[in-house]
C-alpha cells in the first residue's frame, strides 16, 4: 500500500495510488411477475433506480438502473388499476407510471409497505 503525501499552503493532502474499484450499472428490464388482478411484484438488486414502468408485447414491465455483479436483491410490489377504477385510499401507494394500453389506460404505484427497502 502506498500513499504519496503533498504538503498544500499549510495542510497535509494525503494522495491515493491504490486503484479504486470501480463500480458498474446497467440498465435491465424486469416483468412483473406473480400477476393476481392488480398487483405485480418482481426482485430487484438493492442498489438500483427504477427508471421506467411500463409495457411492452401486452406484459408489464420495469426498467431499473443496477449495479452489476453479485448483490442482494429486494422485493418490490406494485398495484395497477384502471381509470375509473376505485381503491382504498392509501399513503403506502406511490404513483410510478400511467400507461397507454389502445382503450385502456392504467395507473401503476408502488406499494412501499410491502416492498422491501432500498437499503
Amino acid at each position: 500500500m502506498s500513499n504519496d503525501s503533498l504538503k498544500l499552503s499549510g495542510a497535509m493532502v494525503e494522495i491515493s495510488t491504490e486503484p479504486t474499484q470501480v463500480i458498474e450499472r446497467v440498465v435491465y428490464k424486469y416483468k412483473l411477475e406473480n400477476r393476481t388482478a392488480i398487483r405485480f411484484s418482481t426482485r430487484i438488486p438493492m442498489w438500483s433506480d427504477m427508471l421506467h414502468v411500463g409495457m411492452q408485447d401486452g406484459e408489464f414491465f420495469l426498467w431499473a438502473l443496477v449495479e452489476t455483479g453479485n448483490v442482494p436483491t429486494r422485493e418490490v410490489v406494485f398495484h395497477i388499476f384502471g381509470t375509473g377504477m376505485v381503491f382504498k385510499n392509501d399513503d403506502s401507494l406511490v404513483h410510478k407510471a400511467t400507461i397507454f394500453d389502445g382503450p385502456f389506460v392504467w395507473h401503476v404505484f408502488q406499494n412501499l409497505t410491502k416492498s422491501e427497502p432500498n437499503s
